[in-house]
Parts: C-alpha cells; sequence; structure tokens
C-alpha cells in the first residue's frame, strides 16, 4: 500500500543517513529485497 511503501521509504532514509548515505532510498529498498 501506499502508506506502507512511504514508512518504508522513511525507513530507509534515516538508516542510509547512518550507514550509508550515498545509496539512494530505492536502492536500499531494492537491496531489501
Amino acid at each position: 500500500m501506499r502508506i506502507a511503501e512511504t514508512c518504508l521509504e522513511a525507513l530507509t532514509m534515516q538508516a542510509a543517513a547512518h550507514r550509508r548515505p550515498t545509496l539512494t532510498t530505492k536502492e536500499l529498498i531494492e537491496d531489501l529485497r
């Protein structure tokens, strides 16, 4: 659902800021799949 995707993007961006800021949100989401 759209809400789930938005929440996932927000969490992913937070994780990216701490771990790998060079990766984009979409790249991290694809990594999780």
